[in-house]
């Protein structure tokens, strides 16, 4: 699914285009603070000095801009993971790992509500969430396990890069997204903390050490 695959027309005006930003920014400092189920578009309005109509005349529900949401997250996950399949320089394993997992947390960081609470609903409700998405994903997934396989000599990795990737991918999704009340933020030093972990044990499991 994709922007116009809602019906989305990209506003013309640059008051309409701000307008449009501050409706993303505001669904994303809320979810910050509360699940996607229990943000109202009365609150969304408010904290994006916009009127409710407005809202519903760019989306039709709120799921509508839930994917409009994700759908700026994919974007930029497909752009850096595919960066990420066309480096082809002779880096080690241990760089290209850790690469893959500030990458990740960077992605989460940013998009933390939208990834969040389609996490959620995908826990919840799995047939609710579009299809094209989760073929996206798959891309995504795809193109950093190639980064991957590309710098740890083929063979030696085939059938536990991907096992490492997940791994990466749940321990990122508990680390940013899960383990504390909403609204409080991991440190940076914690980051870094968990980002130096989380490539060794990778680069061990991917190594078969």
């Amino acid at each position: 699914m994709s922007l116009a695959a809602l019906n989305f027309v990209e506003p013309q005006q640059q008051r309409s285009r701000d307008a449009l930003l501050r409706i993303y920014g505001a669904t994303n400092r809320l979810l910050d603070e509360a699940p996607f189920d229990r943000i109202t578009m009365a609150q969304i309005a408010g904290a994006a000095d916009v009127s409710v109509g407005s809202i519903y005349q760019r989306f039709g529900s709120k799921d509508d801009l839930l994917w409009a949401l994700y759908e700026i997250y994919l974007s930029e996950a497909e752009e850096h993971s595919a960066a990420l399949a066309k480096h082809h320089e002779p880096d080690p394993l241990s760089k290209r790992t850790e690469r893959v997992v500030a990458l990740v947390c960077a992605l989460f960081r940013t998009h933390r509500g939208t990834v969040r609470s389609l996490l959620i609903k995908y826990r919840q409700t799995p047939d609710a969430i579009p299809e094209a998405f989760l073929g996206r994903v798959d891309a995504v997934y795809n193109n950093i396990i190639a980064f991957l396989q590309d710098g740890a000599a083929g063979k030696q990795v085939r059938g536990t890069v991907p096992f490492c990737f997940s791994m990466i991918m749940s321990a990122c999704r508990d680390h940013i997204l899960f383990n504390e009340p909403y609204g409080l933020d991991v440190s940076e030093n914690g980051d870094a903390v968990f980002i130096r972990t989380l490539s060794d044990a990778a680069n061990v499991l991917v190594k078969g050490e």
